[in-house]
């Protein structure tokens, strides 16, 4: 059993990290992100893993401007850094993620999202059973 506020301090102690790594494993439906919290000068290692991810959403930004986002904050064509903004858990979940194709089966996978990180503009939202965090398990609700 986790404590919901012990994931919310591991949580919040990764705000402002610099994500070095990141992966999507399908296969055995983990995410992944490696990467570095510089605190007072000194720099931390970090490894965050959602294990039984099921389903996964990235938005940047809203309306028109989640297009114009990515361009204009770009060096030389590239991001110079990816910053984990936020991160926050949800144990009673948000909302459904349901995605409409008119005539599809596409309409029979809906999604409810427990995790929601925050990159810059953009949001990334995950719907895991588990996460690892430095090694750490927790199960989530």
């Amino acid at each position: 059993m986790s404590d919901n506020n012990t994931i919310e301090k591991q949580f919040s102690a990764l705000w402002g990290g610099i994500i070095e790594e990141y992966g999507i494993d399908f296969l055995i439906y983990t995410i992944y992100f490696k990467g570095i919290i510089i605190d007072l000068g000194k720099k931390y290692d970090f490894d965050l893993r959602f294990l039984e991810a099921s389903s996964f959403y990235y938005v940047s930004e809203d309306g028109e401007r989640r297009f114009a986002e990515a361009i204009s904050n770009q060096e030389n064509g590239i991001w110079p850094y990816c910053e984990l903004t936020s991160i926050e858990y949800y144990p009673e979940r948000f909302g459904a993620a349901n995605m409409y194709i008119h005539r599809t089966k596409v309409n029979a996978y809906p999604s409810i999202p427990n995790i929601r990180l925050e990159f810059w503009n953009a949001y990334f939202f995950i719907e895991a059973n588990k996460v690892i965090i430095n090694g750490e398990e927790y199960i989530l609700k």
